[in-house]
């Protein structure tokens, strides 16, 4: 069973009334592809597509 997972940070200030919800999960879907670019095993690419899978549902959730 794959253990991975991402986790996500912002950098710099971060003020919750700056960015509503859509913003900081297309951020984060953005993050993810730079991420799977840089995958290094098969292993790391699954962890990485399912997260952009649950943050892409995510996102239709908030539209």
């Amino acid at each position: 069973m794959n253990k991975q997972k991402v986790t996500h940070a912002f950098s710099g200030d971060f003020h919750s009334l700056c960015r509503d919800k859509k913003d900081i999960v297309e951020s984060e879907i953005e993050a993810c592809a730079v991420l799977l670019k840089l995958a290094t095993n098969e292993s790391e690419r699954e962890t990485i597509e399912k997260e952009i899978i649950e943050l892409k549902t995510s996102f239709d959730l908030t539209t």
